[in-house]
């Protein structure tokens, strides 16, 4: 990743110029009345329930009316989320997705892109980080920060299949790194609670019972090193840093898995005026330190 200076100096030469904060804000402001409107409207239908049997509504009807919010989003569309995709490729960081393939021009449907991705879910199911089946689970992610090839940051949103629909079980960042130790069963550090354990593992017994976490695993011997090793200290260092609702990890072959949930978008650029150089600031320091938290698991 590039230094901050040059990144700063990169936003105001290649950034800036292009900004039009006045046709940013006129754009917003039409979509946010747009939608103002369409929401009352709504309620004035709910209200007076005898309108959908005038109009005749059916259940294929009704789903759209919840397309239009979509189209009116998409119409006034502010291009904020273009800015913010400029701003990462400016980082210089590998341009790779979740599952390791390059972000433009990959063929996503080809047998080989299918296997990687099976391999990949396969993988974080069997490290028993998630309580839930995810081998058949698809992952939603924004922004894709692969620092270097042992560590990686998505923001994801993780869903398995549930009826007609999707349930989505797990919101925030996702971290994966590259350990030098290897770990033949998982060894998981789950928040405390009645219904944490992990499906065929154990709950390691310790000398001073952590306040945050309990640990599951077959190998105690491994388990309790890594806790020696104030991993727990480590993984929550960026819980109180970003503020999450939660965190856990397992170490698994050699990667450890963390999931940091939050329904915060911890990367947004732009929280004020366009021109407000520190909200940039803001923007590198928190990817710098979600970096330097990685950093401090690879050689554990």
């Amino acid at each position: 990743m590039i230094s901050k200076s040059e990144f700063l100096s990169r936003v105001k030469m290649q950034i800036f110029p292009k900004l039009d904060e006045k046709k940013f804000n006129s754009k917003r402001l039409k979509r946010d009345i747009c939608l103002l409107l369409y929401a009352v409207f709504l309620v004035v239908l709910i209200y007076f329930k005898s309108i959908f049997q005038f109009l005749n509504f059916r259940g294929k009807d009704l789903s759209l009316l919840f397309v239009l919010p979509v189209c009116i989003w998409i119409y006034f569309d502010t291009g904020k989320s273009k800015i913010k995709e400029n701003l990462f490729k400016m980082l210089d960081l590998p341009q790779k997705d979740f599952y390791g393939f390059s972000l433009e021009n990959e063929d996503y449907y080809s047998d080989e892109a299918q296997k990687s991705v099976k391999e990949k879910n396969r993988l974080i199911d069997a490290s028993c980080l998630f309580k839930r089946n995810v081998e058949k689970a698809f992952f939603s992610y924004g922004e894709v920060l692969p620092f270097n090839s042992e560590m990686a940051c998505f923001e994801t949103e993780i869903s398995i299949p549930s009826g007609k629909s999707d349930f989505t079980f797990f919101k925030g960042l996702f971290i994966e790194i590259k350990q030098n130790q290897f770990y033949e069963t998982p060894i998981v550090f789950a928040q405390k609670g009645t219904f944490n354990s992990r499906k065929g593992l154990k709950k390691v017994s310790l000398q001073r019972p952590d306040k945050y976490f309990d640990i599951y695993a077959n190998d105690f011997s491994k388990a309790q090193n890594l806790y020696y090793q104030q991993v727990s200290d480590k993984l929550l260092k960026i819980k109180h840093t970003f503020k999450v609702k939660k965190v856990e990890a397992s170490f698994y072959q050699d990667k450890l898995y963390i999931a940091l949930y939050t329904n915060k978008n911890l990367f947004e650029p732009i929280k004020s005026r366009f021109l407000d150089i520190k909200q940039y600031e803001q923007f590198y320091d928190e990817i710098a330190e979600v970096e330097k938290y990685c950093k401090q698991f690879v050689d554990l």
